[in-house]
């Protein structure tokens, strides 16, 4: 994309100059020409994921170069995926990889480029999740970000559907458990592994715990949704998970899950935005905002940079947003945007440069290929949280003006039912 005239704006400050702007805007080329040639013309074997993850880079990409070109592949790969969603198996209805998910990139699709036609395109889908939501619910459905209803709950915002958000709230309010200092989600034994927790565990993280859920109703406080209900399950969440944070000194200032009968789980996973202890600083910090608490902001603040600090003591075998180096990036870069702290800016440029450092030309997608727990490289892959897709999100972030409002998707930018500005 070098010789494209890419736009600027007023309120997102670009991370990146001269020749490391170059090398992100390089890759990005790379990852963008690799999509259209992996699916445009749409392509039968394409997954509905990986089209509407594409449609949501190139979405991006039209921001930032203002050609038209690029927002009609967008909008060409988003047709692809809804008629595959429409005429193949029912997808679930979750965020990640469901129809809210295909239905959240619709709606921020038509908010950035400017275009009508998302709600008469989402109503019947809008209707069933309602209903399923008004409905009872039961106690073995997940609950979280991803798979669960704060994933439905987040669509509703995206969508500007109060009634999806309010009933979200109410759901989640009828799913918590009294924990030891609060309240908090309990992800049961059919929900995680068994093996690991054969009775079920409290997980920490945005992706799939108690992170996520806080962050969620930090937005529905901001906007005004359930308030009555939202602030005091804010309070009770906020405390239980403060009261996990390990002693000081151990590679994590917080576990990313707890259960009964063992220690608290530090290991196990790689690193990356579903589990970060960055991450759960930034859900921290949303909740510090909603309820006024300077006291809570300047903790996760310090939680966030601490990490920071570190950052070249973690593995990096994934590139890609959910397990890697694109995920930290993402989440320094919205905290120096929200506080203009210098340790933030630099831990989210070091993590860029890490990520491009990781790009290998000619292999994956523009370079960048997910490995398998072998370490070995996987292949192509566009999608959003494991793949190019969200890698070129996170540079074009990097490297332009324009604000990359698409992590909302991930709980790091406030939740809001208005329109983009």
């Amino acid at each position: 994309m070098p010789a494209r005239r890419v736009r600027g704006s007023s309120s997102w400050r670009p991370l990146l100059a001269w020749q490391d702007r170059r090398r992100a805007l390089t890759a990005v080329d790379a990852i963008v020409g690799d999509l259209r040639r992996l699916l445009l013309p749409p392509q039968s074997s394409a997954s509905v994921w990986d089209l509407a993850s594409s449609a949501l880079c190139l979405t991006y990409l039209a921001r930032a170069t203002g050609e038209t070109g690029d927002g009609l592949a967008a909008q060409t790969l988003l047709d692809a995926a809804i008629d595959l969603a429409g005429g193949g198996k029912r997808l679930p209805m979750s965020l990640h990889r469901g129809a809210a998910g295909l239905a959240w990139i619709l709606h921020h699709a038509a908010r950035v480029l400017g275009v009508e036609g998302a709600a008469d395109a989402t109503q019947a889908l809008d209707e069933e999740l309602l209903g399923y939501l008004q409905g009872p619910g039961n106690i073995a459905e997940p609950y979280d970000l991803l798979d669960g209803l704060l994933g439905l709950g987040v669509y509703g915002f995206e969508s500007g559907s109060r009634p999806l958000v309010e009933r979200a709230v109410q759901r989640l309010a009828a799913r918590n458990v009294a924990a030891a200092e609060g309240l908090a989600w309990h992800t049961p034994p059919q929900s995680g592994d068994r093996n690991w927790f054969p009775e079920g565990h409290f997980n920490l993280g945005l992706a799939h715990g108690v992170a996520g859920v806080i962050a969620f109703l930090a937005g529905a406080m901001e906007e005004g949704i359930e308030r009555d209900t939202a602030r005091p399950l804010l309070l009770d969440a906020a405390h239980w998970l403060r009261r996990q944070r390990l002693p000081d000194g151990g590679p994590r200032a917080f576990p990313w899950a707890v259960a009964p009968g063992r220690p608290p789980v530090a290991q196990g996973l790689d690193p990356g935005w579903a589990y970060a202890d960055a991450g759960i600083a930034a859900a921290l910090a949303h909740a510090a905002r909603a309820l006024g608490d300077a006291d809570l902001l300047e903790e996760a603040l310090a939680v966030a940079a601490r990490e920071a600090a570190r950052m070249d003591k973690l593995p990096a075998r994934h590139p890609g947003i959910g397990f890697g180096p694109a995920g930290y990036a993402q989440i320094f870069a919205r905290l120096y945007q929200q506080t203009g702290r210098p340790v933030f800016r630099r831990a989210a440029r070091r993590e860029i440069l890490r990520l491009l450092e990781m790009r290998a030309p000619g292999m994956g997608v523009g370079g960048f290929s997910p490995v398998d727990p072998a370490g070995q490289p996987r292949g192509a892959d566009s999608s959003f949280l494991g793949g190019a897709s969200g890698i070129g999100l996170v540079l074009l972030g990097a490297a332009t003006g324009v604000d990359p409002l698409w992590d909302r998707l991930l709980l790091l930018s406030p939740l809001s039912l208005e329109p983009l500005s």
